[in-house]
């Protein structure tokens, strides 16, 4: 079990279509425990889809499909969730 900070760091050392199937585990495996953990209102800390590498602090507004949807309307993959309400979190 690693953290979403902790999990980015193996992405040098593989190669793109790695990176990509190493995501889509990690989100799958995060979602589950996410929908039971999540209420609308929560913080969340999670890397910004748009950039990749930096981290933001979003409202925990519901789920569209398989995505967080922040109260903003953005959309993040559960995989990039480091932390709820300052709780760190390990999938």
């Amino acid at each position: 079990m690693q953290t979403s900070r902790e999990f980015e760091t193996l992405f040098p050392e593989l190669s793109r279509e790695d990176q990509i199937a190493a995501s889509r585990q990690r989100n799958a495996s995060a979602q589950p425990v996410l929908k039971a953990l999540l209420k609308p209102g929560d913080k969340i800390r999670a890397t910004k889809a748009e950039c990749c590498a930096r981290e933001a602090t979003f409202t925990f507004a519901g789920w569209e499909g398989k995505a967080i949807i922040s109260k903003s309307g953005l959309l993040i993959a559960p995989g990039s969730v480091y932390s709820i309400n300052g709780e760190i979190q390990r999938f």
